[in-house]
């Protein structure tokens, strides 16, 4: 049998203000400690607190350094919680309900699946918050080193010889999400992270920029690209296409970068002549392409990503001006493809329909989401766009 974590009243009423003290004393009367363990020299339990809310406790216990103590909680006035000295009397006053860490392991793996599931949605119903100390374990334990970060935003081409901030502000957004993979469209490389890898898409002979060496489409990885692929099909227009492929932690992506032209794209007579299009009708073209001579190659059957500017709502909504060839054609493209940025999203970020997607192949999982303002916290406009980071993982 092991010893016994030496632990008195006197230090516990010394670690805690009056008020925590005799509150934890009361909920020690009220049994509100349940699931208490002991490992080695750390103590655990939940606790349920006055509101009914369960709260995770420990206590760890250091014959130099004397006691550590963590509660889930949000207390932050000074010394031990009252959950934390419910904790520790029930230690001192029934250190016999403690049971050992790996003995409640052994029984907890010979129990069936189902009957597991049934004992955490027992506790659930009866402890309120414990629902959400659940999802964020499962989501813990279901973080491993396959999740690659991406993110994936349109810059307008603000260039970092701007007057304004805006081009500062951009960069130093896109580098604090701490991306693996960033697909850029309509920018320059300077936008990009320090060090990494670089790949841009071929010039499209249209765009001023493009002398200052930004591109339609720009991708950024942490780890080396092979197999870069410019052209896609000859029939693509013109600089809007790049795919690329990255291993990450022994796993290969394949990233298509793509900037789908938009519904007013080529339609100048003025500039185009005889080749001047109606509306629409470039996208049009470039969906027929893709999904006929792209995404049927064989470097695109397999976790596979396609990101990038799509100027089209997915869906297309009751405001959205897409004509209904052009949604026809996206919905066709992209049968099978997991597209997690499409319809209705309801996020305070986003100002307007999303059209900046991410499409997964059916061997990739989005694990989270969350979206970038086109609009800076001090009102400046950074974009006419929205952008997007988006976790994902291999199934």
């Amino acid at each position: 049998m092991r010893d016994k974590i030496k632990i008195s009243h006197e230090q516990i009423i010394a670690r805690a203000l009056d008020q925590s003290f005799y509150r934890g004393v009361s909920l020690y009367k009220s049994d509100a400690i349940f699931l208490p363990a002991r490992r080695g020299n750390q103590l655990s339990a939940m606790c349920v607190g006055t509101s009914s809310a369960a709260y995770r406790v420990t206590a760890s216990f250091d014959e130099a350094d004397g006691f550590t103590t963590h509660c889930t909680c949000p207390y932050d006035w000074g010394g031990d919680c009252k959950h934390i000295v419910a904790l520790l009397l029930t230690y001192v006053l029934q250190p016999e309900v403690f049971r050992a860490g790996e003995a409640l392991r052994e029984e907890l793996l010979s129990l069936e699946k189902e009957d597991l599931v049934n004992i955490v949605e027992q506790m659930i119903t009866r402890y309120t918050g414990l629902d959400d100390i659940v999802e964020h374990m499962i989501g813990e334990t279901r973080k491993d080193y396959y999740t690659m970060r991406i993110l994936n935003w349109n810059t307008e081409f603000v260039s970092p010889r701007a007057k304004s901030d805006k081009f500062e502000i951009i960069r130093a957004t896109i580098a604090g999400y701490n991306a693996d993979v960033i697909c850029l469209t309509e920018a320059y490389p300077e936008t990009m992270p320090d060090g990494g890898y670089l790949i841009k898409s071929n010039e499209s002979g249209r765009v001023k920029a493009e002398a200052g060496d930004a591109r339609k489409v720009l991708l950024w990885s942490r780890n080396a690209w092979s197999d870069v692929y410019l052209i896609g099909s000859p029939g693509l227009p013109e600089g809007r296409f790049i795919s690329a492929t990255t291993i990450a932690d022994g796993v290969k992506w394949r990233f298509a970068g793509m900037c789908i032209p938009y519904f007013g794209y080529r339609m100048s007579k003025k500039h185009w002549g005889d080749e001047a299009l109606r509306p629409w009708q470039c996208a049009e073209i470039y969906l027929d392409i893709l999904r006929s001579e792209v995404l049927p190659q064989d470097r695109f059957r397999k976790r596979t990503i396609l990101l990038g500017d799509y100027n089209l709502h997915i869906p297309p909504g009751k405001a959205s001006r897409q004509t209904k060839t052009v949604s026809q054609r996206c919905e066709s493209t992209f049968a099978g493809w997991e597209i997690p940025t499409a319809g209705e999203i309801n996020d305070p970020v986003l100002d307007k329909r999303f059209i900046d997607h991410v499409a997964l192949s059916k061997d990739i999982e989005s694990r989270s989401m969350r979206f970038i303002s086109r609009i800076a916290e001090d009102g400046t406009v950074l974009s006419d766009h929205n952008g997007v980071v988006i976790d994902v993982a291999p199934i």
